[in-house]
């Protein structure tokens, strides 16, 4: 747990076998945060969609086995960063991929860096979506 400026940050991470199998478990915990966090509906799946399909693009290039997912919970917003150690840039080339536009839609911010690390890369994709955007 963490405090910036008063507003309350929780923290969940999770590290999971880079497999199919365990996509829908993440997407599940987004959803659970997001419902304890008051967010609408359609809030709710636009989370559960992100993080599904942050994770589908990095499971296949994970050169460990596992993917990471950690939630940062503030007062009106749920933060998702998915992360995966790969022997090489995993969307180079891929700006306009159907699964990139479908993030950038779904979140309020979406972001993708790689990171150099040893004899790979880490490679993060950082989602936020804010409670106020889907009510209106």
């Amino acid at each position: 747990m963490s405090e910036s400026g008063g507003a309350r940050s929780l923290v969940f991470e999770t590290r999971v076998s880079a497999v199919a199998e365990m996509i829908p478990p993440l997407r599940n915990v987004a959803a659970d945060l997001a419902m304890r966090k008051d967010f609408d509906l359609d809030g709710i799946e636009d989370i559960r969609m992100a993080v599904g399909e942050a994770c589908a693009l990095l499971v296949p290039v994970s050169a460990d086995g596992y993917v990471s997912c950690a939630f940062s919970i503030a007062d009106s917003s749920l933060a998702a960063t998915v992360s995966a150690r790969s022997t090489a840039e995993p969307w180079a080339g891929e700006d306009d991929s159907l699964s990139w536009q479908l993030l950038t839609v779904l979140a309020s911010s979406a972001q993708r860096t790689v990171v150099a690390e040893g004899d790979g890369h880490r490679a993060r994709l950082e989602l936020v979506l804010d409670r106020a955007q889907g009510q209106g």
